[in-house]
């Protein structure tokens, strides 16, 4: 379980933190923070000290938030923004081309 704050935001909250390529995913376990900071970028801080171990600075903008669980927010650090007709060509893909192997 790590410990987030985000930037000009001096509460802390707990969640799990993971980073693919440009997208970091924050499933947050207690308290949500508001919209407004999720785009101020965030550190994470030692659970025990509460000393800064990892600087999020860039991951700025909202690249999704999960319908299905609001606990669930991903951020990049490039701009971009989840894209859900190019997931669904995607999926769909993937399962054409599944069914052609067979």
């Amino acid at each position: 379980m790590e410990k987030i704050r985000f930037l000009n935001d001096q509460n802390v909250y707990d969640g799990e933190v993971s980073v693919r390529g440009n997208v970091v995913a924050l499933k947050f376990t207690g308290t949500l923070p508001p919209k407004k900071v999720l785009t101020n970028g965030f550190e994470l801080l030692n659970e025990n000290n509460g000393i800064v171990q990892g600087i999020y600075t860039a991951y700025t903008t909202v690249y999704r938030i999960h319908e299905d669980d609001d606990t669930l927010i991903e951020l990049s650090n490039d701009g971009s923004t989840y894209n859900t007709m190019v997931s669904s060509y995607d999926a769909q893909t993937k399962a054409i081309m599944a069914v052609d192997e067979n």
